[in-house]
């Protein structure tokens, strides 16, 4: 399968000699969105490009669901994994549990536990189905990070008392 869009990380080259395997992965100048939210990074961004950022990986997304034959659910769509390029345009990265669909008409895939705890999909913690709606719900919490510059959920000390 052939998967190509302008907002997706592209696969340069690969080695695989012997024990010697890697995947070349086009270079991402600015790294990766998660850290661009922080204030302690000191190089928060502004409005618009947060806008156009979403923009982006939205698009990369509807690509991977409805562009794709058969159909990709990513099932690690997280701002860590939205890659930056030098001029800030956003691909999604991190394809390492992405898994299509068998049939073009399936709704869901039965898949082991995957992903990044405060993004999963409730459902998809209860019935062990992964849908479309689960990368789609994982992206409202890159979109909640995106809008807030918080992580969604923090563990350690209580923030207020």
């Amino acid at each position: 399968m052939r998967v190509h869009h302008i907002n997706l990380v592209s696969l340069i080259g690969y080695c695989n000699e012997g024990t010697h395997m890697a995947l070349v992965y086009e270079y991402m100048a600015n790294g990766n969105l998660r850290q661009h939210l922080s204030e302690i990074m000191g190089n928060v961004l502004n409005w618009q490009k947060r806008l156009q950022i979403a923009i982006d990986a939205a698009q990369g997304l509807e690509y991977l669901h409805n562009g794709c034959k058969p159909p990709i659910i990513h099932r690690d769509m997280k701002t860590a994994n939205i890659l930056l390029n030098e001029r800030l345009q956003a691909k999604i990265a991190d394809f390492g549990l992405s898994r299509d669909f068998k049939n073009e008409g399936d709704s869901h895939v039965y898949t082991d536990a995957a992903g990044t705890p405060a993004y999963i999909d409730p459902e998809y913690q209860t019935t062990g189905k992964f849908h479309k709606k689960s990368d789609v719900y994982s992206f409202g919490v890159v979109l909640l990070e995106l809008i807030t510059g918080h992580q969604a959920i923090i563990r350690g000390p209580r923030l207020f008392t």
